[in-house]
């Protein structure tokens, strides 16, 4: 006998919902970024001179962040985001490039999205990105020290 023929469908867009979905869909992202990228290298260079990224997030109301992660996507002709992860309001940045690591990230413009994560189960099953309403430029300096500050909720 002959297996039958089946056919698999997929859907025409691929739609996530809810903020738990966006969440893990941003680890997958963080750890193929962290572990190699997506099987395509870019031809490597000369080393990227990277700079050190520390800082404090604050919530609007002035308390720092209790935890969450924290992505600096480049807004000019930097290569590589800058990812982080936030532990009582700190955070310390690396990056990315050609499947190897670096402490800090290239001077430049970046937009900043921080995605926080409460201490309850409520929270912590539905973080919402938030997008700083400025951009964060990054100095060619040996440490760069930032404030940011959450925007009030709406």
């Amino acid at each position: 006998s002959r297996p039958s023929d089946q056919q698999i469908q997929f859907p025409d867009r691929f739609e996530m919902n809810s903020s738990k979905e966006k969440f893990a869909f941003l680890i997958l992202i963080s750890v193929l970024v962290f572990n190699g990228g997506c099987g395509q290298e870019e031809a490597s260079g000369p080393e990227p001179s990277t700079y050190s990224v520390r800082g404090t997030i604050l919530q609007a109301d002035g308390k720092p962040l209790s935890m969450g992660m924290v992505e600096f996507q480049p807004l000019g002709d930097t290569k590589a985001n800058g990812l982080g992860t936030v532990k009582d309001g700190e955070f310390t940045l690396a990056m990315m490039l050609n499947g190897k690591k670096y402490s800090g990230v290239t001077a430049g413009q970046y937009r900043v999205i921080v995605i926080p994560r409460g201490t309850t189960v409520e929270q912590q099953g539905n973080p919402e990105s938030i997008v700083l309403p400025e951009p964060v430029t990054i100095e060619a300096k040996s440490e760069n020290a930032l404030k940011l500050v959450l925007p009030e909720k709406k």
